[in-house]
């Protein structure tokens, strides 16, 4: 919690527009917040379970706000392990 009460302090903005999207069948919720500059894609497994999710942008590797590891965006998919990822765009 502190570490995701830290992104919200640093990344995150009361200008910001948010959307979310979802895979049912994956049981994944995927969360952007934009503010015209940057976005921060969150994506979150329900079921805490390895899936793949789109997502929309553009391909290459990123970090995972939360713990510092690469996420690999793949003609637009990303694949996480069951655990949560945040990353900027």
């Amino acid at each position: 919690l502190i570490k995701l009460a830290e992104i919200k302090k640093n990344s995150l903005s009361c200008r910001d527009y948010f959307t979310a999207a979802a895979d049912d069948k994956h049981d994944i919720a995927v969360l952007t917040r934009a503010d015209g500059h940057t976005e921060k894609i969150g994506v979150f497994s329900l079921s805490g379970k390895s899936a793949s999710a789109q997502v929309d942008v553009p391909d290459g590797t990123y970090t995972n706000l939360i713990d510092g590891c690469p996420l690999r965006v793949s003609d637009g998919k990303l694949t996480i392990s069951g655990e949560p990822a945040i990353f900027i765009v």
